[in-house]
């Protein structure tokens, strides 16, 4: 059986190393979700890159960019920056926040299995993976799975 993709946005390497200790519990349900990794074939995207390669802290910078070394990496065309385009036109995602809408659009275009994310306000929302749900799905186009570490960690334990 084909293993499920999934999408590993800016947020997850952040988390794993939680290198400001915003989070001790993200970092933590992070660290088991990639220890637990072996279920999924992870991908990433070149705007997963563009973001880790800003920023600032070269020692930090590095670390992550290592952290996602050997994964797959969606290249964006046009489909992708169109449909981000759409998502940020039609108010699901704010403009200021326009690199989510480009995290989304490309799993949907890739027809990723899961967005993994601890981005709650502008993705994982219960209210939000709503609104992209019926979006997508009027549109005619994959709806992608919008999840947290947390929330597949949780499946592991009643697997």
């Amino acid at each position: 059986m084909k293993k499920p993709k999934i999408y590993i946005e800016t947020t997850i390497p952040n988390f794993y190393f939680d290198f400001k200790n915003q989070s001790k519990d993200k970092k933590v349900e992070t660290v088991y979700f990639w220890d637990n990794l072996a279920d999924f074939t992870p991908v990433a995207s070149l705007a997963t890159i563009r973001e880790l390669e800003a920023t600032p802290n070269q020692e930090w910078r590095k670390l992550l960019l290592e952290f996602i070394k050997g994964i797959d990496i969606i290249a964006l065309n046009k489909e992708i920056l169109v449909l981000a385009e759409q998502y940020v036109a039609d108010g699901l995602i704010p403009q200021k926040y326009s690199a989510d809408a480009v995290h989304l659009a490309t799993t949907v275009v890739s027809n990723i299995d899961y967005l993994l994310t601890w981005n709650i306000q502008h993705l994982a929302h219960p209210i939000k993976r709503k609104q992209f749900r019926d979006y997508n799905l009027e549109k005619g186009l994959y709806v992608t799975e919008i999840v947290t570490p947390q929330g597949l960690n949780e499946s592991f334990s009643t697997n």
